[in-house]
């Protein structure tokens, strides 16, 4: 990273080897690990300020991937273009014949240590926060939130603590010395933290899965959450190796390593993007956006009340009959009507038609009923001839 240094400062982006040429000697590595950066912060730069102008527009965006791009996602990417934005001025001023102190160092450090567990706040905190409400407000649901708040809250300890030793160590680097106990001790623990950080991602990216998958969730955001893990995962296991390098005394970090690194998190926050502006959480106003309609009904109100409402029709159905019976119950009254005249010319037939004329009760019925009844079918129906 700095003359006359036998230990790299790559944290981020790589130290470089000697040299104090008056112009700028970049060697064959040291310019594609500064091309590499360049590249990588001109994205980081583009990116956030998409991010901003997309958050602020209000436009399409729920509350969910509001939260999402909040101001800890936001951070990560400011914090990560400042890093490497301070190593392209560390490696340019060195190059090119000007003075780099060496305690430059602290400040790219710092940032990307905070760029690092700020992101992991993002996708293993508050992203299973959104997911776990689907759980609603269980005793299962409540002890996730719990656990996954408690590990991001132990790894931030634990970034808190490697700033301390790393910045401490760049800062009082003895240049006399090719090795320095500080420094030494640093490398150690951050070797130990990254991976504790890559453990936490694996529980994370299990969590989320597993309670996307329980939930029948649209199948695009659970390509784009498998995606985002994978990608973090690939350059949380690059950071392993370097740590790795760094305590065997490597000087440059490898140009392959460090552009597969950069591509691969570069892809972690753009997925974290395309996650937040998923069409699943603006298609329903529930607390689940991801349900798919028909495969949740808890989830569905509409779905619910269209059950009862062929229930109730039934037994409606079942009632127009009962009282369309009543009705014709009723008519039978006037059956009845129809002997009382019919006892009465039995009883008298000497006035025959001219009695059940006079009556009218049977033919006023039977014309009100539309079928009247001619004067000499009632004597023939009751048996009694007629006289003339």
């Amino acid at each position: 990273m700095a003359p006359k240094k036998s230990r790299p400062g790559g944290g981020g982006g790589g130290g470089g080897g000697g040299g104090d040429g008056e112009s700028c000697d970049f060697s064959s590595p040291e310019k594609a690990i500064v091309a590499c950066h360049i590249l990588f912060m001109m994205f980081m730069a583009a990116f956030g300020v998409t991010v901003y102008v997309l958050r602020k527009s209000g436009k399409r965006i729920s509350d969910v991937s509001k939260s999402l791009l909040g101001l800890p996602f936001i951070g990560s990417v400011v914090c990560y273009s400042i890093s490497t934005l301070i190593w392209i001025i560390f490696w340019i001023v060195l190059r090119c014949g000007g003075s780099a102190d060496i305690n430059w160092l602290v400040a790219p450090y710092l940032f990307q240590s905070l760029a690092y567990w700020l992101l992991l706040f993002v996708v293993v905190y508050q992203l299973n926060m959104v997911l776990l409400q689907q759980l609603g407000q269980g005793e299962v649901s409540k002890l996730l939130k719990f656990a996954c708040l408690i590990a991001v809250g132990f790894i931030g300890v634990l970034t808190f603590i490697q700033i301390i030793l790393e910045s401490n160590a760049w800062a009082r680097y003895d240049d006399r010395y090719g090795s320095d106990d500080r420094l030494e001790t640093a490398f150690q623990f951050k070797a130990a933290w990254i991976s504790l950080y890559f453990i936490c991602v694996l529980a994370g990216g299990a969590l989320a899965l597993f309670t996307i998958t329980t939930k029948n969730a649209a199948g695009g955001l659970v390509i784009h959450l498998a995606l985002l893990f994978l990608w973090m995962i690939l350059w949380v296991i690059l950071e392993i190796v370097i740590a790795a390098r760094k305590l065997d005394g490597a000087v440059l970090e490898d140009v392959g390593v460090l552009w597969m690194q950069r591509i691969a998190q570069a892809l972690t926050y753009v997925f974290v993007l395309c996650i937040a502006r998923h069409t699943a959480w603006s298609q329903s106003t529930e607390v689940n956006p991801m349900v798919q309609q028909g495969t949740a009904p808890g989830f569905i109100p509409s779905q619910q009340q269209g059950v009862p409402q062929q229930q109730y029709g039934m037994p409606q159905q079942a009632s127009v009959p009962q009282q369309q019976y009543g009705i014709p119950q009723q008519a039978g009254v006037p059956q009845q009507q129809y002997g009382m005249p019919q006892e009465h010319s039995h009883n008298d037939p000497s006035k025959g038609q001219a009695y059940v004329q006079e009556q009218g009760l049977p033919t006023a019925h039977h014309e009100a009923a539309g079928t009247p009844i001619p004067p000499t079918s009632l004597p023939e129906a009751v048996g009694t001839p007629v006289k003339a």
